[in-house]
């Protein structure tokens, strides 16, 4: 019998992820859930990603043949909805064994926000929720924040994904609904101003792990996050252990370059400094950087076990010699450590020539890590350098950045003695990737792994 249930999971599971979206994919489980009745149920229901997507109206030319594809896929979320609530009408008990809701698109008005909240409460079960669009609108007040958190039955809800462009109070309101362990928001973007006071007062929310992704664009205006805007969400998030931030912070535009500086990114993420055990930062906005200010300083933190930074960070001037002293600037506690280069600076490979080996002096300051070990990393385990080389790619091939082609680096005889010595793992590679030509046609759940480097959140969470 136990290998029956392993077979028809397996057989299940298959069936739904390879064709999640097809139009009979769910009338077909309804109909092996009806005929394999008992067994069937709970294993179906348990891995199902419920679709409930509110249709609004299209406001476009018609005749367009992008709005007939829309029609077209909105119609098929509408058929497998009518599915599921045919198989929800007919077992109820098979609510109880949800565990992942979404995507689900809520709309703006109120009434029919409530109405979608209501929805949950016949799913007791339910842990995981992902939003395709701003639960709250954008503009979203003290008021609507608590009006929503009455409303939705977040007891059991421990993960909140959001796939949208949400404005500041948004990303505010998505990390203060109590019980909500996991926040991961995809195209954040900042208001033009910072609201007063009286319009966000909420209390420290129970949330561990946060991840902010920029959208696209990054770069105008309206998404450069401001260091204080980025200080003032993680001040209402004081639990916070793990953090993502792929947002140009400290980013201000001066004509047709940005300058960055470093130093404010640690300012702030200063509000969770003692809890902070594990850190990804990304610059986004790389094109035409200007560096002003200090390098920035992680010494504080004195829980941070695990790091993965750009080495614009660290290192602002884009040079490393045998006088750059990155440990300095890395807490006491520290075990694991990901720098990542990019194809401007060539560190380990040289221009348009990967197979080529660098001069001596280019990474000689690896050598600080095995020596310094001892005074100020005495956990470090692991060291990782990655270049990124960006080619030229067709937009439909985005599948290719599943299987990103890296090349390890030759390490000299004397580093690699330096750090078996010490007991570090050293591991140096170039990655061929191609971000912004694969971009535009990639559906949503696509995006969210291209801003992870390729690989989901959960893929980092778990190697790391």
């Amino acid at each position: 019998m136990p290998s029956l249930f392993n077979l028809l999971e397996e057989l299940l599971l298959e069936i739904f992820f390879l064709f999640q979206f097809s139009n009979q994919t769910l009338l077909s489980l309804i109909l092996v859930c009806r005929r394999f009745h008992r067994i069937a149920r709970p294993l179906l229901y348990r891995h199902i990603s419920l679709v409930n997507n509110y249709i609004n109206g299209i406001y476009k030319k018609p005749g367009d043949e992008r709005i007939k594809q829309e029609r077209l896929l909105e119609d098929a979320r509408a058929k497998q909805n009518r599915y599921l609530e045919l198989a929800f009408a007919t077992h109820p008990k098979l609510r109880h064994a949800v565990r992942r809701y979404g995507p689900i698109r809520l709309p703006t008005e109120w009434a029919k926000l409530y109405l979608s909240f209501a929805k949950l409460r016949t799913f007791p079960n339910v842990h995981t929720m992902t939003i395709e669009r701003p639960a709250l609108g954008f503009h979203a007040t003290a008021t609507h924040h608590w009006d929503a958190q009455k409303c939705a039955p977040l007891h059991n809800i421990k993960t909140v994904r959001v796939i949208a462009g949400l404005t500041w109070p948004d990303v505010l309101a998505a990390t203060s609904w109590p019980g909500v362990e996991k926040v991961v928001i995809t195209g954040a973007r900042v208001p033009f101003r910072l609201p007063d006071a009286a319009e966000y007062v909420v209390e420290p929310s129970t949330l561990q792990t946060l991840a902010l992704y920029a959208a696209k664009n990054t770069g105008r205006a309206d998404s450069l996050y401001e260091p204080e805007i980025l200080r003032d969400i993680l001040r209402r998030c004081p639990l916070t252990r793990n953090l993502t931030c792929h947002l140009p912070v400290a980013v201000q535009p001066a004509g047709n370059s940005y300058i960055f500086r470093p130093e404010l990114v640690a300012f702030a993420l200063d509000p969770i400094r003692s809890t902070l055990t594990k850190l990804d930062l990304y610059v986004c906005a790389r094109k035409s950087l200007e560096f002003y200010g200090k390098p920035m300083d992680l010494s504080r933190f004195v829980s941070l076990k695990v790091l993965r930074i750009d080495a614009v960070y660290m290192v602002p001037e884009q040079a490393l010699s045998a006088d750059t002293n990155v440990c300095r600037l890395l807490p006491h506690s520290l075990e694991r450590l990901q720098v990542n280069f990019y194809s401007e600076q060539h560190i380990f490979f040289p221009p348009s020539e990967p197979n080529k080996e660098v001069p001596d002096e280019q990474y000689i300051w690896l050598h600080q890590f095995p020596f310094h070990k001892s005074s100020a990393l005495p956990h470090l385990k692991e060291v990782a350098m990655s270049e990124v080389w960006y080619v030229e790619a067709q937009a439909d091939e985005y599948y290719a950045v599943r299987q990103v082609p890296t090349r390890p680096w030759k390490q000299p005889p004397q580093i690699r003695a330096a750090f078996a010595s010490a007991k570090i793992a050293l591991n140096v590679q170039i990655h061929m990737k191609s971000m912004d030509d694969i971009w535009d046609d990639a559906p949503p759940e696509r995006k969210v792994k291209l801003l992870h480097g390729g690989r989901s959140s959960d893929d980092w969470d778990s190697s790391w």
